[in-house]
């Protein structure tokens, strides 16, 4: 045998075991073709959807590429052609998952079917997939979350908000050790949060919010040492808050509020120093305010309000340099407020109203050059008011029962005792369409209130898990705020309506445009404005709540 023969042989072999060894994937990928056009069969209206794509070629061969579904809308494959991901995110498509054949997909590990018209139960032979993304949010799925869930070991995000699923939420769930994602908020589910969630040690994000759980705080969710979002907001949990949540030193946001919360504000969460939000008003927490809170120097929105807190706003407080809202209104706090709080340069809104909080207001306030709204009334303050408002006649207001607005589209009110309402006039508009800050524009303010009935009243409430609206949904309040002080100062001259101009990049359908505002008797009314405005920050905020998800 010549040496070239030599060197040819193992070539030759290596080409011959993995000619005969590689399996042939024209029947494979022809069977998934045909069990995707089994479930099509099943769906309402397929044939005027995006799914008109999925059809195969009678001309061509099995083997042919016109019978792969690999050129399907909506599918991906591997380099064998074999279905890997179905991605029908937002395409009308409309029934069940009781007739997908998961069984035939070997390779299926990515599946998005958010924002349908899909019904149903989940089936529990989804567990036969080799998942590793499973979306199925947006829909109207119905019944409980199937235990066998708990079986897609690789799964890393399951998404399966806003929906209509009931029940508890399985133990099982705590077996997807890789999971990093979990989101069932905005459904009907109920009971406790199983322990076994404290076994997903790679989860980062948790989202449970709006749905009616209840029970205590596991304390074995302190295990979860990668965790980084927490939003159980908006359910019936009660007890309190498991102390061992100041282990999540990734903790960015820790969102509790609205639930039945009671017992005192653990000293741990203390420990989370990344924590950006921290949210628990609305539940029935007691005790005093811990002087660890000072020591979550990152935090930027810090909101305690309408609980049962009592003793002193701690000086540490003073230590969140980076704080931008605080709202610690409607408990039981008592003494004076902390001369620490003009550290707080960066504050935008400050909420104190309604507790029994005395003294003087500090002088250090004149600091808060960016505050927005300050909100103190209910309290028996005595004095009068710093200088925050840059020179204006605020501060010879009386400091005890003090309210004040300075909305970031440009109205500023105050209402004492004594002054009633009080609100900016018309050289205050023409600045505020130069986009310069509140405090700057405002050149002075009328001592006489508003003689309409219909009086201007902004909602105190934010939602707390959305940022401000856009840009686009900003310039219209501007406008609409125009709008309120020209009927205002000149009621009859006011025109009927203003219109809402679509917002640019709304994915959400549900979004509409072209709403004309609220107005009555062919004129749009101050408050029938700020209605509207309100609305339309719901929309915008909504909008963003959409895209987190997408």
């Amino acid at each position: 045998m010549g040496l070239l023969q030599k060197l040819l042989r193992p070539v030759v072999w290596v080409l011959f075991v993995a000619l005969w060894s590689t399996p042939y994937t024209g029947s494979a990928s022809v069977e998934e073709a045909n069990a995707l056009l089994k479930w099509k069969e099943t769906l309402q209206g397929a044939s005027t959807s995006v799914l008109t794509t999925w059809i195969l070629d009678p001309k061509n061969g099995s083997g042919s590429s016109a019978s792969s579904p690999c050129n399907w809308f909506g599918v991906s494959c591997n380099a064998e052609g074999s279905v890997t991901q179905l991605n029908l995110m937002n395409s009308s498509v409309n029934g069940t998952l009781e007739t997908f054949p998961c069984s035939s997909f070997a390779n299926l590990a990515y599946v998005d079917l958010r924002m349908n018209e899909l019904s149903g139960p989940i089936p529990s032979q989804i567990s036969s997939l080799p998942l590793v993304y499973l979306n199925l949010s947006t829909n109207e799925f119905s019944g409980n979350i199937p235990p066998e869930i708990g079986l897609l070991a690789k799964l890393e995000t399951l998404h399966l908000q806003q929906n209509h699923l009931s029940g508890s939420i399985p133990r099982e769930i705590g077996q997807l050790k890789s999971l990093s994602e979990l989101a069932l908020y905005t459904n009907h589910l109920s009971g406790p949060i199983p322990s076994s969630l404290g076994n997903l040690s790679n989860l980062v994000s948790l989202y449970l919010y709006d749905n009616q759980l209840s029970g205590s705080i596991p304390e074995e969710m302190g295990n979860l040492s990668n965790l980084e979002l927490v939003y159980m907001d908006s359910n019936s949990l009660t007890g309190p808050i498991a102390s061992t949540l100041g282990n999540l030193e990734r903790l960015t946001v820790l969102h509790l509020f609205n639930n039945t919360l009671s017992g005192s504000i653990p000293n741990t969460i203390g420990n989370l120093k990344a924590l950006v939000s921290l949210s628990l008003h609305t539940n029935n927490l007691s005790g005093s305010i811990p002087q660890t809170l000072g020591d979550l120097t990152s935090l930027t929105h810090l909101h305690l309000y309408m609980n049962q807190l009592s003793g002193s706003i701690p000086n540490e407080v003073g230590n969140l340099k980076f704080l931008v809202d605080l709202k610690l209104s409607d408990n039981q706090l008592s003494g004076s407020i902390p001369a620490s709080f003009g550290n707080l340069s960066k504050l935008t809104h400050l909420f104190l109203r309604v507790n029994n909080l005395s003294g003087a207001i500090p002088k250090e306030f004149r600091n808060l050059k960016n505050l927005v709204v300050l909100e103190m009334e209910g309290n028996q303050f005595s004095g009068d008011l710093p200088d925050i408002c840059q020179g204006t006649a605020i501060s010879s207001s009386p400091a005890q029962g003090i309210r004040i607005i300075i909305s970031p589209y440009g109205l500023l009110t105050t209402e004492s005792a004594s002054a009633g309402t009080v609100a900016v006039t018309a050289p205050s508009i023409a600045a505020m369409s130069q986009g310069n800050h509140p405090g700057a524009f405002i050149s002075f303010l009328s001592s006489s209130p508003p003689t309409s009935a219909d009086d201007i009243s902004l909602k105190d409430e934010v939602d707390q898990h959305l940022l401000p609206p856009m840009d686009q949904v900003a310039q219209l309040v501007g406008s609409a705020m125009k709008l309120a002080f020209e009927y205002m100062l000149e009621p009859q001259s006011a025109i009927s309506a203003i219109h809402e101009p679509s917002i640019q990049g709304d994915t959400d359908s549900k979004a509409t445009s072209g709403r004309v505002l609220p107005h009555r008797n062919g004129r749009a009314t101050p408050s029938r404005i700020l209605q509207g405005i309100v609305e339309l920050d719901i929309l915008a905020e909504q909008n963003r709540r959409f895209q987190v998800f997408s």
